[in-house]
């Protein structure tokens, strides 16, 4: 731990910037490339101020694999970066919410997260009257889905088009072979142990 000050010129830090920008862009760009072939990724984008002042416009993006992580940050939210972020024929299945920014690549590779479906099920509930009634039933079909997508390969066939209330066995077929690829994604994710807290 440093204990004294250190004085830091003007410019400084923008060189530091510059300098490791420099030494890790060929590694950046390899792992961008990579996951850009992967069979299955996850991808996101949030909020993220850039320039002077909170009020900023500015996302960062991110594409993910079980062990590979890319970001991006950019002034937009839209196609055109998440064809930058995914790459302009991106065959794997892409696990997102429903963004039109990712609507260049097909509903049937593109599962949507079932918590982004909860969380507006549940902003319906909050809103009281027939809003909330309406929430408590697609809440319900939406946990019914999600339970049968992550568990297809327990549950007979015929129970989960059931469930699934698909009009045909061939797009059940679509969400188990989905969820045969996501599970061992999910399986193999690495999630570091956290330090725990020193009890006061």
């Amino acid at each position: 731990m440093i204990s004294e000050s250190v004085a830091i010129r003007l410019g400084t830090v923008s060189q530091v910037e510059t300098l490791v920008s420099t030494a890790v862009a060929k590694p950046v760009a390899d792992v961008h490339a990579a996951v850009r072939t992967q069979p299955v990724v996850d991808a996101d984008e949030t909020r993220w101020p850039q320039g002077n002042g909170s009020a900023s416009k500015g996302y960062r993006w991110a594409v993910v694999t079980t062990s590979l992580a890319c970001f991006l940050l950019r002034p937009g939210r839209d196609q055109q970066v998440a064809k930058e972020l995914l790459g302009q024929n991106f065959a794997g299945i892409l696990g997102s919410d429903r963004s039109a920014a990712y609507h260049g690549v097909a509903d049937c590779r593109r599962p949507f997260g079932w918590l982004h479906l909860r969380r507006e099920w549940l902003a319906f509930i909050d809103r009281g009257g027939p809003s909330a009634v309406l929430g408590q039933q697609l809440l319900a079909w939406t946990d019914e889905r999600g339970f049968a997508t992550m568990n297809a390969d327990r549950v007979p066939p015929d129970v989960l088009q059931a469930l699934m209330q698909h009009q045909d066995y061939q797009t059940t077929q679509r969400y188990i072979n989905i969820a045969r690829q996501l599970k061992p994604a999910a399986h193999n994710l690495f999630v570091p142990e956290l330090p725990k807290l020193a009890q006061a």
